[in-house]
């Protein structure tokens, strides 16, 4: 029942303006609690001896948004979209194993289901830190920062991550979210209710802004001349992701869909989903349409099976994400 009360609310958010593009999503963003940055958000923060601590810079506007879980469909990865909003500053961890509390790096989590708000009020947060050989070539430090999160029916709970590794010998000095170096990575998972069912109460995410070329492109067309394209970045493995064995962590960030003279291009991350399957073979990506085609207010694109290389279509949605229509993709360009 949760599931399908769930699915109800993430399907009639589709209808509400309050749910609507941009990279605010669903509720009013606003400004409100952003303008308290970590440091003030008005100089560069606090000094940090290399040797002793990373700095992680959180820039203005920086969120982090949800994997895929392997088993969930597109509806239920819509049902379960949803965005960590971070509070701008910088944050100095110590490079030194144990407990530490630092400034409440997180605003809230808005949740597509119900245009619910789970908000972040403490100043400080507690966490540990655990490291791994720190002296040796293949030193490793990770952050585990304990985030509590107010809800107005049931519990929330989250937990930010950042690991940070040696990479040619040598340690980060600086840490930029969204921007990461090779050798370190931000990822979180939330937790609602317990979490005990992980396909309706449980999410994990990286942030929005990928660092690096996309991991994956697609380009696909129809007899008709129905046409997509799509665009994927790859996030930490398994931090940021419900996946196994050789599954990549991607996430869908850009796409665009033309048919007869309708086009869209679509950047906004509240509309586009990624449905994962195991080793990333036999995909779904639902593209919510802004503006819609008609009636047709998204898209599901069904990549070809990976043994037959059949099966690939464009699947035309209503409003309710019902089946309108659907077409054969006869070609299908899949890169780098």
């Amino acid at each position: 029942m949760r599931a399908r009360a769930i699915l109800v609310s993430a399907l009639a958010c589709l209808l509400l303006p309050a749910c609507g593009g941009g990279g605010g999503g669903p509720g009013d963003a606003g400004a409100d609690g952003q303008e308290d940055g970590l440091d003030g958000g008005a100089d560069p923060g606090p000094d940090a001896d290399p040797a002793l601590a990373f700095r992680l810079v959180v820039p203005e506007g920086a969120r982090l948004c949800p994997g895929f879980m392997e088993g969930r469909d597109h509806l239920g990865e819509l049902a379960m979209q949803s965005q960590v909003e971070l509070r701008p500053g910088i944050l100095v961890l110590p490079r030194e194993a144990g407990d530490l509390a630092v400034p409440n790096p997180v605003v809230r989590v808005r949740m597509r289901a119900g245009d619910e708000e789970l908000s972040s009020a403490p100043a400080e947060v507690q966490g540990e830190v655990a490291a791994q050989d720190p002296d040796g070539p293949w030193g490793r430090y990770r952050y585990t920062l304990r985030v509590p999160l107010s809800r107005a029916q049931g519990t929330a709970e989250l937990d930010l991550h950042l690991e940070v590794s040696r990479l040619e010998g040598a340690w980060p000095s600086e840490i930029t979210v969204g921007a990461e170096p090779a050798s370190a990575w931000l990822s979180a998972e939330l937790r609602l209710d317990g979490g005990e069912d992980w396909a309706t109460e449980r999410a994990r995410y990286a942030p929005c802004e990928l660092a690096g070329p996309p991991a994956r492109t697609i380009q696909a067309s129809s007899a008709s001349g129905a046409a997509v394209e799509l665009e994927l970045r790859q996030g930490p493995w398994y931090d940021s992701c419900f996946a196994s064995g050789e599954t990549a962590c991607y996430f869908l960030t850009r796409a665009s869909y033309a048919r007869g003279a309708h086009r869209a291009d679509i950047a906004d991350r509240w509309r586009l989903v990624y449905n994962g399957s195991h080793h990333n073979w036999n995909d779904r990506y639902l593209v919510l349409l802004d503006p819609p085609d008609g009636d047709v207010r998204a898209a599901l694109v069904l990549s070809p099976d990976f043994f037959t290389h059949e099966g690939a279509a464009l699947v035309l949605l209503d409003a309710a994400l019902q089946e309108l229509a659907r077409e054969a993709l006869t070609t299908w360009e899949q890169g780098p």
